[in-house]
């Protein structure tokens, strides 16, 4: 999956930053098994307000992998129970 970086400058390099929905698209990619809701409230994820719906779904339809589709879908129904039940949507 050679997509969903940005270009960025650290201590005088250039470097490729994965994109947050990137990154956790290649965290489910490496985990044996179906990214199910119970492992993806495990994993205790943050900040997902900065996670974009929109952005995750497009680069999990762009690897046309079911496992990374539906970890996908997973994740945004946890993302939108979670900023809802603490009023951060």
């Amino acid at each position: 999956m050679f997509f969903g970086y940005e270009e960025e400058t650290l201590s005088g390099l250039d470097v490729l930053v994965a994109a947050p929905e990137k990154a956790l698209l290649d965290r489910f990619y490496f985990w044996t098994g179906p990214v199910t809701p119970e492992r993806i409230r495990e994993l205790r994820p943050q900040n997902l307000d900065k996670i974009d719906p929109d952005t995750l779904t497009k680069f999990s339809e762009r690897t046309s992998s079911k496992k990374l589709i539906t970890g996908a879908q997973n994740l945004i129904d946890f993302r939108e129970e979670f900023l809802g039940e603490y009023n951060l949507s």
